[in-house]
C-alpha cells in the first residue's frame, strides 16, 4: 500500500467518523492530526497530495494592502 493510498484512506475514515464537521473544519482537523509522525519526506508529500485531492487547493486571498498593478 502506498503512502498516498494510506493517506487517502485515513482522510476518508476521518470524514466518516466526523460527519458534523464542515469542509474547512475537516481540512483543519486532518491537517492538525497528521497520522505519520514527523512532517518531512515522501510520506508527508503524499499526504499533502491526498489532502489536495480530497479538499482541493486552498487559494490565497488577495492582500488589501497591496495595490492591483494591472
Amino acid at each position: 500500500m502506498t503512502w498516498y493510498s494510506q493517506s487517502m484512506g485515513w482522510i476518508k475514515k476521518q470524514q466518516i467518523e466526523n460527519p458534523s464537521l464542515s469542509h474547512d473544519e475537516m481540512r483543519k482537523h486532518c491537517s492538525k492530526n497528521y497520522p505519520f509522525g514527523m512532517r518531512h519526506g515522501y510520506a508527508y508529500k503524499a499526504f499533502l497530495e491526498a489532502m489536495r485531492d480530497a479538499f482541493g487547493r486552498k487559494i490565497a486571498k488577495k492582500s488589501k494592502n497591496q495595490p492591483d498593478i494591472f
